[in-house]
């Protein structure tokens, strides 16, 4: 496989250089602060210069963040300049990436309370606000926040901000106008959503055609929402279907969204993970789900149950989409327990 596992291991030292090679690693980044296993990470480019940083969630606990300040060098920030509390809420489920200011470089969206901010960590220093999204009402409380250019019509670098309040099934679509600033535009009822830790939504040509449609998941049931055609037709965004696993007594835990067939439509692949299945799903011209793959994704017990940890967690917890053999095909890439799995695309 393609994929670099020269990691950043947990172990001593202020900063960590990160080897090209595999196997090679420098002394790596100690996490001080870490009392219990991350929930996850997330890769993005913080403070916008080019190099990737890495944010850790752990549950209960402010997400640490890992600055690449050179080219594999990393340092954890923790200086009580960072103000890092713009942060101390956010969780996997409740950020989103992307570039809602119309600059270069993608910011870093936060839900909170009834509204979502976007942050940038400014001049490697600290976390700095660009813009806050408030929800229609008070006493919304927003679960999840997403930006996409719904329409093809928002201007470039200014994409449409999605706000989901799962308690009360709404979701609120804001846009910026001539000013930059953004303000609501419509509200749609899309049902009820649990507030789980593999809340998201997902932006993707599900139908083979140049429409992207909006896919809204909490582990127990997802949705397709189809947007405007973006002609002169009036068309609103409307929910399209539900849909849930066909395996008995099977509970979703996670999912992702990708052409892992070539065919230019994009695939669900969901993680059955009660009985520890992948299912994968496409649609139909109607929009509707076809269930096209089932397989085990292994068949002993789960690592916490072998080590008598109590209920087992989600597994895989990653998922990801991406060219890791270098043959112009998706592949799947997952991390279960201790390890990267790839499933390549034939």
């Amino acid at each position: 496989a393609a994929v670099n596992k020269a990691e950043a291991q947990l172990k001593k030292g202020k900063k960590a250089k990160i080897s090209k090679k595999i196997g090679e690693t420098e002394p790596a980044l100690e996490l001080k602060k870490l009392t219990s296993n991350p929930d996850g990470l997330k890769v993005l480019d913080v403070d916008q210069d080019g190099l990737n940083d890495v944010l850790i969630f752990v549950k209960y606990e402010l997400p640490i963040l890992a600055r690449q300040t050179q080219k594999r060098e990393f340092e954890i920030i923790d200086s009580p300049t960072a103000q890092t509390s713009l942060i101390k809420d956010a969780s996997l489920r409740s950020i989103a990436v992307a570039d809602v200011d119309g600059k270069a470089g993608e910011e870093l969206l936060v839900a909170q309370k009834n509204f979502a901010r976007s942050l940038v960590f400014a001049e490697g220093e600290s976390w700095s606000i660009i813009d806050q999204y408030n929800a229609k009402s008070t006493e919304n409380k927003i679960s999840a926040v997403a930006a996409f250019d719904i329409d093809r019509q928002s201007p470039p670098g200014r994409s449409a901000i999605l706000l989901l309040d799962g308690q009360k099934g709404q979701l609120q679509i804001l846009k910026a106008g001539d000013d930059k600033t953004y303000r609501f535009e419509k509200e749609l009822n899309v049902g009820k959503w649990n507030a789980a830790t593999h809340l998201k939504m997902l932006f993707a040509p599900f139908t083979g055609s140049e429409v992207k449609s909006v896919l809204l998941f909490d582990s127990e049931k997802f949705a397709l929402i189809t947007p405007p055609s973006g002609n002169n037709v009036p068309q609103h965004l409307g929910q399209q279907f539900s849909y849930e696993t066909k395996i008995k007594d099977g509970i979703y835990g996670n999912f992702t969204a990708g052409d892992i067939n070539s065919d230019d439509r994009a695939d669900i692949i969901m993680v059955e993970y009660k009985r520890n299945h992948f299912e994968i799903l496409a649609l139909d011209s109607q929009m509707k789900p076809i269930p096209t793959m089932r397989f085990k994704i292994f068949e002993q017990k789960s690592y916490q149950e072998r080590k008598g940890r109590g209920k087992p967690g989600v597994e895989p917890r990653e998922l990801k989409i991406a060219d890791v053999t270098g043959d112009g095909k998706d592949d799947l890439v997952t991390v279960i327990h201790d390890r990267i799995i790839i499933y390549p695309q034939d």
